[in-house]
């Protein structure tokens, strides 16, 4: 699941590259960017505590989370996620979701890894939706249900993301 992190920045740095709005997340994006940690951190505090908190706490999540310019805190990370899905930044939801489901920095609960999972999944967020379905056709921490799975698996192929597809065939299979 840390690497997953890095994905997401990828993610987050392109999605706000070239945005004209001046801020604490995009000053923060682009001193972590350069790798310079010590200027991010102070930028994303602020401004998770301030006007930007989606974004700006998913990054501190990150940097928490892989130990970027802090030491390495799953406890805090996982804080950082809630905020940052709590204000609507479905990546973070999933994160979180990740987080519940290996017991990183929360206790172990495939239930509420299946609601983060879910949530980042009706965000917009189409991993969400593969991680979602996996709980769901498994059976983990939840009632089995293929259908719901099935379900989820397609609305992730709809995002085009092609695990979701690949799953979603897969399903079909075994039915």
């Amino acid at each position: 699941m840390k690497n997953i992190g890095k994905f997401l920045f990828l993610i987050l740095f392109f999605g706000v590259v070239g945005v004209a709005s001046a801020g604490d997340f995009r000053d923060g994006m682009r001193a972590f960017s350069k790798g310079d940690f010590a200027t991010a951190l102070g930028f994303l505090e602020r401004g998770c505590e301030g006007t930007e908190v989606a974004k700006s706490c998913a990054l501190l999540g990150i940097m928490h989370n892989e130990g970027k310019g802090v030491k390495e805190d799953a406890v805090r990370a996982s804080g950082l996620f809630e905020k940052s899905c709590a204000a609507g930044e479905s990546w973070s939801c999933v994160m979180l979701g990740g987080m519940y489901a290996d017991g990183r920095g929360v206790s172990k609960n495939a239930k509420k890894a299946a609601e983060f999972y879910q949530k980042g999944c009706d965000g917009e967020f189409a991993l969400g939706c593969v991680f979602a379905g996996q709980i769901y056709f498994e059976g983990r921490g939840v009632q089995k249900d293929v259908g719901r799975a099935e379900a989820v698996y397609k609305r992730a192929c709809e995002m085009g993301e092609k695990l979701g597809c690949e799953a979603l065939k897969a399903v079909a299979t075994k039915r």
